[in-house]
């Protein structure tokens, strides 16, 4: 079973909210393409603030081929910001 809630109480208006789940078999070239193309087509006014989170099966801390290939895309590229900077 999967459940999400999400409530938002922040003073930024509307905020996207963007859940992802990438299965451990995914490849992450198809991660980045789908990211690009998400950017592309909803994602495309860049003064709405963009919430991204879900299950990756990406370990940010450590460094590793795909780890390395996310950083660069979310937050070299498209300039996100990291929140959450221990294991979860």
């Amino acid at each position: 079973m999967e459940i999400t809630v999400t409530v938002l109480s922040h003073p930024v208006q509307n905020p996207h909210v963007v859940s992802i789940y990438r299965s451990k078999t995914g490849r992450i070239s198809q991660l980045i393409k789908a990211l690009t193309h998400l950017h592309k087509s909803v994602l495309t006014e860049p003064t709405i603030a963009i919430i991204l989170f879900g299950d990756l099966n990406i370990n940010l801390m450590k460094e590793t081929t795909e780890q390395k290939a996310l950083i660069a895309f979310l937050i070299t590229n498209r300039k996100y910001t990291q929140l959450i900077n221990r294991p979860s």
